[in-house]
């Protein structure tokens, strides 16, 4: 896990701004995993804005080797995420997945431990907003983030976070290799 700099242009303060404006849209999903759940976590519900599907997860038999846009703001992501990228001379080849991501305090337990994809991938976090609700990855060690409004974090592996105790963790979730 490597915490890596906010470049902060104005493309990153607008599409921050939209995501926690009264007008963005959220959809909720009842569970934050498919699949089996670790003793001790709990699968919860939350919020989520897919603005590019992983491929072959398309809620049917449906083999589609591409990720497909779903948002309105994914040319805004796209803008962002290559500052970022090219911010920390990170060299990115195919972005699989883009998501916004809203939890809210309904459990104390952490969710289901779990990779993004069944191939080699990375994970960036951006944390729009000051929450608790840490990020831990557990490959090759178990490492820990606590957020804090604005972090970018990149890691490998297998992984899972807290709920926020209070108020609302709002992150945008990005899988790339």
């Amino acid at each position: 896990m490597k915490k890596i700099k906010n470049a902060f242009t104005d493309e990153y303060t607008f599409l921050k701004k939209e995501v926690l404006s009264s007008n963005f849209p959220w959809y909720w999903n009842e569970a934050t995993i498919d699949g089996d759940v670790t003793s001790g976590m709990e699968n919860t519900p939350h919020f989520g804005h897919v603005v590019v599907k992983r491929p072959r997860d398309f809620g049917d038999d449906t083999k589609c080797l591409f990720p497909k846009v779903l948002s309105q703001y994914s040319e805004m992501c796209n803008l962002v995420l290559n500052q970022i990228f090219d911010f920390n001379n990170i060299e990115v080849n195919c972005v699989y997945r883009i998501s916004f991501n809203l939890t809210l305090p309904l459990s104390d337990k952490p969710i289901p431990k779990h990779y993004d994809h069944n191939f080699p991938h990375k994970n960036l976090l951006i944390y729009f907003n000051d929450s608790d609700g840490d990020t831990v990855c557990l490959n090759p060690s178990k490492k820990t983030h606590s957020p804090k409004e604005d972090d970018i974090i990149i890691f490998e592996g297998l992984h899972y976070h807290y709920l926020p105790t209070k108020g609302r963790r709002t992150v945008l979730v990005a899988t790339f290799i």
